[in-house]
């Protein structure tokens, strides 16, 4: 029961890294065998609004992160009488 906790970041740690995964090793912009990487390269965006665009995904990302695991801290932290946890019963989840 003790590593439950440390067990809540896993979904979220399998799911980041699969999309890595996936994504790492295609470039999706791109249609096989009809354009090249150097054709897709943009020269019209620049770097600052590629940068720009980044830093606030993973301040997004980051906020969402702080506010849900914020969230589960403030809910696992309830007395269980809170919860209607019934008294009085031994080595239930609730002892």
């Amino acid at each position: 029961m003790r590593l439950m906790p440390i067990a809540l970041f896993l979904p979220y740690l399998a799911n980041t890294g699969g999309w890595f995964l996936a994504e790492f090793g295609r470039q999706p912009w791109l249609v096989y065998n009809l354009q090249t990487l150097e054709e897709g390269v943009s020269t019209v965006v620049p770097a600052s609004s590629i940068v720009i665009s980044l830093v606030g995904l993973v301040l997004i990302y980051t906020l969402l992160m702080i506010a849900d695991i914020y969230l589960l801290a403030a809910g696992a932290r309830k007395s269980p009488e809170l919860l209607g946890a019934p008294e009085g019963k031994e080595g239930s989840l609730w002892t």
